[in-house]
């Protein structure tokens, strides 16, 4: 484990000079005593180490003379148990910090065929007394990174250990993994870039063991603290002692392969099309374990490589062999580089710059060179905006001049909607994070955001700002400069939020009640005349985030059930003629097709459904819940009442009364009682994360989906194979279900239910039937429907296409009804 060991070796080892001693070792020779801080004995397969990074007391190791297995001589460490361990001592295959073992295939993508072959075998012999544990160390990173810290997991196999000691984080499971029993830990640390810790400790101490690396790296990634892109860079075996651990010993120390050992990569990239789509990549520093090198050549534009905050970085692409070069694509986030260079490379070391430019303007650079090598690498001298760092959706590089293919098409209304429908479906990443930024032309700054990245090392996938600019301490006004911001966070890949602490149209202040709220419909009163002046300005601002292609979820008259705004606790019947009236002038007079309209009433005034203007006009409902505990009969039975109307469900606001408060209690309750929900939004000030305890299990949960994670794909992007013309062998049968679930005077919601009725997976569906009672659907959810006259066909979007056998998935509609709403008979076909 090298907890720090980036840290410790910027601020000592570079710093001050110490040499680090790299010892060259054949199996003809002797044991050698190793006592340098870092220093390393190098045999014909793999390399041992002293790694002694958490402590300024001596420790030497004798390495054996074969170089696959050493002894602890001095253990004279004495670090707190409750804190970091003094070293990891150990022997490892693959590449660790710039030093990689003889003829390693590492590091080598978990989706590789030959990572299924890869094992490995230890033996050790521990003395009686001390604290420390004995323990492998593997190691993960979204890149296929050799130098520096990796950050994507570690992966932490205990085979014993004594003394009151504790891997990282908290336990959070057991499980049977390797035919061993095990507790397992989970965690995160934030340090360089931050990483995911996944800690297997045995029931039952062993001497031993030999097992396949990729059964605890499956089991890590179903838990949610890995991703099955990843490369393993590393496996390595050794013991953290805090205490004591003076002959402490590992015998013997084999991986195998089953691979004839070659440089990686060992394949050519294709001679045409995208030279650098899924090669290697790396880079001078990652902003987070979310946003590695490699998402800059995935092919996805909803994904992004991200920087530390200074200059210069870089990001680099083995291309595999020699190529020509004659045109690259630099597709930026909004923090672009203003100025950069473009260089090639035959080692990775010695460059030429093909391309240089001081006044670059983001968006898509599409350069024409002439260049040869096997390495690109794009080197930013200048950020356009030093409030972040480079972040760029794609590296491309074409060996023809004809221009590259489009990116997919942009984020719509209904993609959003989709996606967030649909992520409770899934076993991680299935709550979008959400954090208020302020209010508009007042509080509203990221200075809170950042303080919550740097406790977590996580950014909100949802960034939230109200458009209510507090003028005075009873009444605001409208405001929409925050839109700059809103803007560039939808380009780094979040989702964004608008609401508004209305200006009062009376003449009252922020909380005094309407005497006839009705008159704000009516522009020849002076209160409607008023408000349709502030809709405007309203208006105005969503329109601005729509010419910028942003989807926002609109919020307006949050906590309308309560009686603290002046909008609140009014004549239901009325309040929905409001909103329709609202409704009916952004979408069709303003065209803003743009909004995901959010419900949002108050948890603790009851009546929470009352207010609810129809399925036509909300997308999404949601609550405005403040507690000390989010598992509270209220909140519970609010949850209920809301899902009743057939709609995707978010928590708007969350917080607590009183500080300081534990977060982890909201992501827990979230999970327990509350698992249909999309997103959450948290509230800043006292109310916020940053300002209570325990932040980073809210945002780092394996349920927790951050900035760098949101993937909605738009547009009609072709698929890279045919669809199949018949349904597999064996694909099953299923069946659906039709309920209605609200309607209304001229309208209603339905909801289908398709059930997989076979014995196998099926791996997608179509849903037919025909309306009998000229029924019009006006508004969907979680399926792509089509309409030919009366006829509906229903098909699933990309997570809820595979159904497992037995299994259910669910959409839903809105339409419009004249008379009798006669249900239709539905089809459903398999495949």
């Amino acid at each position: 484990m090298n907890r720090f060991r980036a840290a410790l070796l910027a601020g000592a080892v570079l710093a001050a000079g110490v040499l680090t001693v790299v010892v060259q070792m054949t199996n003809a020779q002797a044991a050698t005593q190793i006592c340098d801080q870092y220093g390393s004995a190098t045999g014909s397969r793999y390399v041992v180490q002293n790694n002694r990074w958490g402590t300024d007391v001596a420790q030497c190791i004798t390495v054996n003379s074969a170089v696959d297995g050493f002894s602890l001589d001095t253990g004279n460490a004495n670090n707190p148990t409750n804190g970091a361990p003094a070293s990891y001592p150990s022997v490892y295959y693959g590449c660790h910090y710039g030093n990689c073992s003889p003829g390693t295939i590492l590091p080598l993508p978990a989706s590789d065929s030959r990572f299924r072959q890869i094992t490995t075998s230890v033996s050790m012999t521990y003395p009686s007394g001390g604290a420390w544990d004995a323990a492998y160390d593997i190691w993960f990173d979204p890149a296929a990174k050799t130098t520096g810290q990796n950050n994507g997991v570690e992966i932490m196999v205990w085979l014993n250990h004594l003394g009151p000691i504790q891997p990282v984080g908290s336990k959070i499971a057991t499980a049977t993994v390797a035919g061993a029993a095990f507790d397992v830990w989970g965690g995160r640390i934030a340090d360089n870039g931050g990483w995911n810790v996944v800690s297997y400790v045995r029931q039952a101490a062993a001497t031993s063991m030999d097992f396949a690396v990729s059964a605890f790296f499956d089991d890590a990634v179903g838990r949610g603290y890995a991703q099955s892109g990843w490369y393993l860079t590393s496996v390595q075996a050794g013991f953290e002692p805090w205490t004591g651990g003076a002959g402490l010993t590992v015998q013997s120390f084999s991986v195998t392969t089953g691979a004839t050992p070659t440089p990686t990569p060992t394949s050519e990239p294709p001679a045409s099309g995208n030279l650098a789509l899924n090669r290697p990549a790396t880079s001078s520093s990652n902003e987070s374990s979310s946003l590695g090198a490699a998402l800059a050549v995935d092919g996805n534009t909803s994904t992004r490589w991200g920087s530390a905050y200074s200059d210069p970085q870089w990001i680099q692409v083995d291309l595999g062999a020699s190529q020509q070069i004659k045109r690259v694509v630099l597709r930026w986030e909004a923090a672009y580089a203003k100025g950069y260079q473009v260089q090639t490379s035959a080692d990775a070391t010695n460059w030429t710059t093909v391309y240089t430019t001081s006044t670059g303007t983001g968006g898509v650079n599409d350069l024409a060179v002439t260049a040869t090598g096997r390495y690109l690498r794009v080197y930013g001298t200048a950020r356009a905006n030093t409030s972040w760092g480079y972040s760029l959706y794609e590296i491309e590089a074409y060996s023809t001049g004809a221009p590259p293919p489009p990116p997919p098409g942009p984020v719509t209304r209904s993609t959003v909607l989709n996606w967030l429908a649909g992520l409770p479906n899934g076993s991680t990443n299935r709550v979008a994070s959400g954090f208020f930024g302020g209010y508009s032309g007042g509080t509203f700054n990221l200075d809170q955001t950042e303080q919550l990245h740097n406790q977590t090392g996580q950014y909100p996938a949802v960034l939230a700002c109200d458009y209510g600019n507090w003028v005075t301490s009873s009444n605001t006004q409208v405001n929409s400069s925050c839109n700059s911001t809103l803007k560039s966070w939808q380009q780094r890949g979040g989702l964004v939020s608008v609401g508004i602490h209305w200006p009062n149209p009376g003449s009252g202040g922020f909380g005094t009640k309407l005497p006839n709220f009705a008159d704000i419909t009516n522009p020849g009163t002076a209160v409607g005349s008023a408000w349709l002046n502030s809709l405007k300005q309203v208006g105005d601002g969503l329109a601005d985030l729509k010419s910028a292609g942003v989807v926002v979820l609109w919020r307006p008259f949050h906590e309308m059930n309560g009686d603290w705004f002046w909008w609140g606790n009014q004549d239901p019947t009325t309040f929905k003629n409001v909103w329709n009236s609202m409704h009916n002038y952004l979408v069709n007079t303003r065209g803003l097709d743009n909004l995901v309209w959010v419900y949002a009433p108050d948890f603790s005034r009851g009546n929470a459904t009352g207010y609810f203007a129809g399925g036509n006009v909300v997308d999404i409902v949601g609550m405005d819940a403040y507690d000390d505990n989010p598992a509270a009969s209220g909140i519970q039975s609010t949850y209920n009442q809301l899902l009743g109307l057939g709609k995707p469900f978010a928590f708007t606001e969350i917080g607590p009364d009183n500080s300081p408060f534990d977060y982890g209690k909201w992501i827990n309750a979230i999970k327990q009682y509350y698992p249909k929900t999309s997103y959450f939004l948290a509230w800043n000030d006292k109310w916020g994360p940053p300002q209570n305890q325990n932040s980073g299990a809210l945002m780092n949960d394996p349920w927790t989906l951050n900035l760098g994670e949101v993937s909605i794909s738009g547009g009609t992007t072709p698929p890279t194979s045919p669809p199949p013309t018949s349904p597999p062998a064996g694909q099953g049968a299923c069946s659906a279900g039709y309920a209605v679930t609200d309607s209304w005077a001229g309208g209603f919601n339905a909801e289908v239910t398709v059930r997989n009725t076979g014995t196998t997976g099926i791996g997608t569906w179509t849903v037919t039937w025909t309306f009998a009672n000229g029924q019009t659907i006006t508004n969907s959810w979680n399926t792509t429907l089509t309409t030919a006259g009366a006829a509906v066909t229903a098909k699933p979007v990309s997570y809820n296409a595979a159904i497992a056998a037995g299994a259910t998935t669910s959409f839903g509609f809105s339409a419009n009804v004249g008379g009798t709403n006669t249900a239709p008979a539905l089809t459903c076909t398999a495949g």
